[in-house]
């Protein structure tokens, strides 16, 4: 019988853990190249022999193979580093992703990518195909704002360390079925994703999340579904709120010395461009959990309305032939497309970019940083808040991502359609931005609405007989002097507003007007207990109530 035995292919040095081994490699019983790496001080001829009969190996007695696996391992083979992790290596001359490292023609060692990598769903990534054929079907994007924001999200990535700018996050919002997972398999197609399934989602710990954005540093995340958050519906935004502040920090936590990879992941930074999907928006979320996101998060999460020009797919500039059922057979055929051919073409785009971001470094960092600068020239900062100034950096890095893309004949665009599709996302999620004094006044007027409707009665103008039957009512009012004095069933006044949030908002505004009668402040919890009464009605009955005092009846409402 013919042996073939294990030959030391490389020296391998693991950045992560600053340790030597050798890799050996020996054909299995399947005719099948098996690769083994064999720490440098486990390089008995018998060990080594061990791990690869293990694998299939056919090796002779030990007598026998003693001798050429003892020169084997004498052998000097080339050396090779295992990046620490994903991302731009420290030295600036490589960028490494999972399957693919670009390196500069300085860089003195071959460098291989991280075991580590293979982490939120980074093992089901892929090479195949060629780019050609992506760009075939990548060029869909020039109908969608948000499916070529989702893309230029992947190509940005990477910059963020370039340019120096923070890490954040795009959240596709949209109905069922209108094409945002299908913007993001289009994005995830360009790393090597080729199935919606394959993408990380929100069914995962903090720690999963972060561990996820560790191994994802400088590239996009796609986190799809914000739904499949463990817990119940109301929590799903204090999952959220947290992955936000955790991603966006770039700071993985501390974790004990005993967990495996604690020394090199546990409080490591990272850079990444995440990009989220959900039915209904941050804001939403919040709402629902009677709360409200606060400035800092609204420019680290920023919601990408997916929903434009009056379409019903994320499809915002479809072809201007197309109306009615045609157009929504067409959308239909594009997703199709877009599915039918991700797992033939995947994986060259984004190995040829940063080809070309490390081969035309210190140029590209000069472009980026100016077409940076060219796009927020774009949007008038006067009168602009914090907040909407922020959004803007964040989508011109989008926009540096795409043109350079474009320069590295990436993607099949011209600048000019890239600036128009980013402006157009960008103008979208500024417009997502909530106005909290709006959305008080909007509410302070549903109330006044409510308050003049015959469901309230004029308990002054009431028959015995009328008052009798006042207890059926919603509610009612009396006039004293100068001062209307409005008394409405808590359940039914809460019924007024959309969500809790609102309910608790028009109180405190209320209570901060003087309006509201209660002795009683507002408190740090969510229940509106505080601003209920039992005030007596007409009939004696004492339900609980909301009672507001209004110096000039109802007038006094248009204030706001």
């Amino acid at each position: 019988m013919e042996y073939e035995y294990p030959h030391k292919i490389e020296s391998l040095f693991d950045e992560a853990t600053e340790t030597w081994s050798d890799i050996y490699a020996a054909k299995n019983l399947k005719g099948q190249v098996v690769q083994i790496a064999i720490p440098r001080e486990e390089q008995e001829p018998e060990q080594i022999a061990k791990a690869f009969l293990r694998k299939g190996v056919s090796l002779p007695s030990k007598d026998v193979r003693r001798g050429p696996i003892a020169a084997a391992a004498q052998v000097q083979a080339p050396i090779a580093h295992r990046a620490a992790r994903a991302g731009w290596h420290p030295d600036g001359r490589a960028f490494v992703s999972f399957l693919h490292v670009s390196r500069s023609s300085r860089q003195k060692h071959v460098i291989r990518p991280p075991e580590a990598a293979l982490t939120g769903g980074a093992s089901e990534l892929r090479i195949q195909g060629d780019l050609k054929g992506w760009q075939s079907f990548a060029r869909l994007a020039k109908h969608s704002s948000a499916m070529f924001a989702t893309l230029s999200a992947v190509f940005a990535a990477p910059l963020l360390t370039l340019v120096k700018r923070p890490p954040f996050a795009l959240i596709l919002v949209g109905p069922s079925r209108c094409g945002k997972s299908s913007a993001q398999l289009l994005a995830g197609s360009a790393m090597g994703f080729s199935r919606e399934e394959q993408l990380p989602n929100m069914n995962a710990t903090s720690a999963g999340l972060q561990a996820m954005a560790v191994a994802f540093n400088d590239h996009a995340l796609l986190i799809n579904e914000v739904g499949t958050a463990a817990g119940s519906k109301k929590s799903v935004y204090d999952t959220l709120r947290n992955t936000t502040y955790a991603l966006s920090n770039g700071q993985d936590i501390t974790r004990h010395p005993t967990w495996l990879g604690a020394s090199t992941l546990g409080g490591a930074t990272y850079s990444s461009i995440q990009v989220f999907s959900s039915e209904i928006s941050p804001d939403e979320w919040a709402a629902r959990n009677n709360d409200s996101r606060d400035p800092g998060e609204q420019a680290r999460l920023i919601s990408l309305p997916v929903l434009l020009n009056g379409q019903d797919s994320i499809f915002d500039l479809p072809p201007g032939d197309k109306t009615g059922e045609e157009l929504k057979q067409w959308c239909k055929e594009q997703f199709g497309t877009i599915r039918q051919n991700v797992a033939e073409h995947r994986g060259t785009a984004f190995t040829t970019y940063t080809d070309y971001l490390i081969s035309n470094r210190k140029q590209c960092v000069k472009a980026a940083r100016g077409h940076v600068r060219r796009f927020e020239r774009k949007f008038d900062a006067t009168g602009r808040s914090a907040i909407e100034r922020d959004i803007i950096g964040k989508f011109a890095v989008l926009y540096a991502g795409a043109v350079i893309a474009i320069e590295a004949e990436v993607l099949p665009y011209k600048p000019k359609r890239a600036l128009s599709l980013i402006i157009t996302a960008c103008t979208a999620a500024l417009g997502s931005v909530p106005d909290p004094k709006a959305r008080l006044s909007e509410n302070v007027k549903k109330l006044k609405r409510f308050l003049e409707s015959p469901s309230i009665i004029d308990a002054d103008a009431c028959s015995k007989k009328q008052m009798k039957l006042i207890s059926q009512s919603d509610g009612f009012y009396t006039k004293s002097e100068d001062i209307t004095r409005y008394t409405v069933r808590a359940e039914l006044f809460t019924g007024i507003f959309k969500t809790a949030l609102d309910v608790r908002t028009v109180l405190e505004w209320l209570h901060s007007e003087g309006f509201l009668e209660t002795t009683k402040q507002p408190d740090a919890r969510k229940s509106n207990s505080w601003a209920q009464s039992q005030a007596r009605w007409p009939d004696r009955s004492r339900p609980r109530s909301i009672v507001l005092q209004l110096p000039r009846g109802l007038v006094s409402l248009d204030i706001i």
